[in-house]
């Protein structure tokens, strides 16, 4: 299996008077110009992937919308309480089978420090700190799904690096 890890793009600082579920909290029109330059050279890599799994905020929500278009993905979003801050791995992983099987290319859109808690663990470093700036991209290939997986890093890519390529 091979995973596409993205953190959502730049949202909107915190505001309880705006945003009092923060959940709701969108992103920033810079964030999103951003996210469709980085998109663009997604598709210029020619990464593809089968189906997107995102965290049901609202900002990862818009960000999965973006690379689903970039990573050519046909099928609808699928939102995964695993992929919300603090969400369950398990449910994560059950999410991830259902919708690409074990064979299948899956892309993930969360939030840090989640992201990289998730990176760590499926590279056997658990612990490990990445810098996963907002829209970065990992890639992974898995023989297997955890617990039981064994992964290889593929890609760490930081944004401004995806929007160069765009160029």
């Amino acid at each position: 299996m091979r995973l596409f890890l993205v953190r959502h793009g730049i949202a909107h600082d915190r505001d309880p008077e705006r945003w009092p579920d923060d959940a709701l909290r969108p992103l920033t029109d810079e964030g999103r110009r951003r996210l469709e330059r980085m998109a663009q050279g997604i598709r210029v890599l020619g990464l593809e992937a089968e189906a997107v799994l995102s965290s049901p905020l609202e900002r990862a929500r818009q960000t999965a919308e973006v690379v689903r278009g970039a990573f050519g993905v046909r099928e609808p979003v699928r939102y995964s309480a695993g992929l919300a801050p603090g969400g369950s791995p398990a449910r994560l992983w059950a999410d991830v089978d259902s919708a690409a099987g074990r064979a299948g290319s899956v892309v993930l859109v969360g939030h840090e420090p989640d992201l990289s808690a998730l990176l760590g663990e499926l590279v056997g470093a658990p612990g490990a700190r990445f810098e996963f700036r907002k829209g970065g991209l990992a890639e992974v290939l898995l023989d297997d799904l955890p617990p039981r997986a064994t992964g290889v890093l593929q890609a760490f890519v930081p944004p401004r690096w995806l929007r160069e390529i765009a160029r």
